[in-house]
């Protein structure tokens, strides 16, 4: 009989036994879970900032605005390639629509300037410690064998993967971010 190493196990050749299937499955879900811990620290993080300084909070709801605005300056300019049947930024009205977008960016750009040192000031009245730690046991907690049921290998190599994947969002936040796996 011809067998197939994977990184889940050996497996005969064809199609994966159910076993392997559902292993695959659960470490989905585990990293599904991982993401949203991810994610429910960084807005826990953001609302200790905001509580931590008034200037931050009222940056980050100019931000928010800003980020809507150009989000709905990126749908009439998708609405008006449609009107104009072509997607030649040569186009006047598509023209005027990206110089739109270019000075709402511009914008953007100075706010992130301008919240770059007030989340620095913000950052010194957290209590990163215990922000960090909660984080920890519940990703500890979600890991576990006996809460997602992976046998200990696939739950350790998920969760080194997921450590690896968060430190290169951690370290460049403006251009990466953790996504859900779909299954």
């Amino acid at each position: 009989m011809a067998t197939r190493v994977y990184k889940y196990g050996l497996v005969p050749i064809g199609y994966p036994p159910q076993e392997a299937i559902d292993e695959l499955f659960r470490a989905n879900s585990l990293w599904n879970t991982l993401v949203a811990l991810h994610r429910e620290s960084r807005e826990n993080y953001d609302d200790a900032r905001r509580a931590a300084s008034v200037e931050y909070s009222e940056k980050m709801d100019e931000l928010e605005k800003k980020q809507q605005e150009i989000s709905d300056a990126f749908d009439v300019l998708r609405q008006a390639r449609m009107d104009e049947g072509t997607k030649d930024e040569s186009n006047p009205r598509l023209k005027a629509e990206r110089a739109v977008i270019n000075r709402l960016k511009d914008e953007q750009r100075d706010i992130f300037a301008a919240l770059k040192p007030l989340r620095k000031d913000a950052d010194k009245n957290l209590d990163t410690k215990q922000l960090n730690d909660d984080f920890r046991v519940k990703v500890n907690t979600a890991a576990s064998v006996k809460n997602n049921g992976l046998y200990n290998p696939t739950a350790d190599e998920v969760v080194r993967n997921f450590k690896e994947a968060r430190q290169k969002v951690l370290s460049n936040p403006a251009k990466s971010k953790l996504n859900f796996h779909s299954f």
